[in-house]
């Protein structure tokens, strides 16, 4: 039986030559715009990833593609083209996780990290949730691998946490995917190392 807190992390989740064009393709085909701070209330309204922040939150923004947004308000596809070739990673979602009932993607999105090596070593991006409802899933694939962990916190949105406290630090590695519930906050953190860290951020909706 699933539950909320569940966190799982696969590694070699995909085929080794799909792996590396997707990440060719995020480094030289795709087109990023630069977004001020990694999570805010964005163009749909959804206040609900506003975010919370505390002493070790230092937030220098992100490059963002978005692949697709089903509430978008200009409609859903973004790069219709490439929303085709990210069908084979959306399928495998699907098929490795059945017992999440994973039925269709609400949001995908390549983010952009790049090297921060001023910040300190416990930095991390805005805290935020996906997604306010308990029944939908993120996924995180790992384009690449860096520094820069994703943290994931204990307190989900239905906590209306003030303060945050770590669960897990799950560092970026080339072909790795996490899945975690949407409505657990979770921040990013800028590579100090390595020159940029490259994400495929899914969110799925569920079977009722």
């Amino acid at each position: 039986m699933t539950k909320k807190t569940d966190v799982i992390v696969i590694d070699n989740f995909l085929t080794p030559t799909y792996s590396t064009v997707l990440y060719n393709d995020a480094k030289q085909y795709l087109q990023y715009a630069y977004i001020e701070k990694t999570s805010k209330p964005d163009h749909a309204g959804r206040d609900y990833d506003a975010g919370i922040t505390d002493e070790n939150t230092y937030d220098a923004g992100q490059f963002v593609c978005p692949v697709f947004d089903h509430e978008h308000p200009l409609g859903a596809l973004k790069f219709d083209s490439y929303s085709l070739f990210l069908k084979p990673l959306i399928y495998t979602m699907m098929d490795k996780f059945p017992d999440y009932k994973l039925h269709s993607p609400m949001r995908i999105k390549i983010n952009l990290l790049l090297k921060q090596e001023l910040f300190p070593a416990s930095h991390y991006n805005v805290a935020h949730v996906d997604n306010i409802h308990e029944d939908k899933w993120s996924l995180v694939y790992y384009l690449n691998d860096a520094d820069g962990d994703t943290i994931l916190f204990n307190e989900f949105k239905s906590d209306y946490p003030d303060n945050l406290t770590v669960f897990k630090k799950i560092q970026p590695k080339k072909n790795r995917l996490v899945l975690f519930n949407s409505s657990r906050y979770h921040a990013s953190s800028n590579p100090r190392l390595n020159s940029e860290r490259l994400v495929i951020n899914t969110v799925m909706d569920t079977y009722k």
